[in-house]
């Protein structure tokens, strides 16, 4: 099975705000390959041309979001995209920060360590000083 994913990005219109993301879409498509995905997409039959009405088939396939009209928010990006690999990030982002966490109470113990000698030697000459 082949992982494929339809980014969708529609003209900003009909109920959108403008807001990040707002008309943006990623749809996975299970298939076997760009061909099929491509297929299921465009979803109409091979004997689409012997149909009595041909343009029943834009309503009821993913080609009427490609249709310009005054109410429709159509797609201007439509990718097909196939992954070829793919890596789960969220155990080596966990480690990494790990590190940088024990890095910084590390930092933060030598600094914490460097104020309580500083103040053990100043408090150390003042008692030397009167002779205790």
């Amino acid at each position: 099975m082949s992982k494929t994913y339809l980014y969708i990005r529609r003209q900003g219109s009909v109920g959108c705000d403008y807001t990040i993301g707002c008309g943006i879409d990623v749809q996975r498509i299970a298939a076997n390959s760009m061909e099929d995905a491509m297929k299921k997409i465009i979803n109409i039959s091979d004997d689409w041309k012997e149909s009595s009405n041909p343009a029943d088939w834009i309503c009821d396939s993913g080609l009427v979001d490609v249709q310009r009209g005054e109410y429709s928010q159509n797609i201007v990006v439509a990718d097909l995209i196939e992954i070829s690999g793919e890596v789960n990030m969220i155990p080596i982002l966990k480690t990494k920060l790990a590190e940088i966490e024990s890095a910084q109470k590390e930092i933060d113990k030598k600094v914490s360590e460097d104020i309580e000698f500083k103040k053990y030697e100043e408090l150390k000459k003042k008692f030397e000083k009167k002779g205790k």
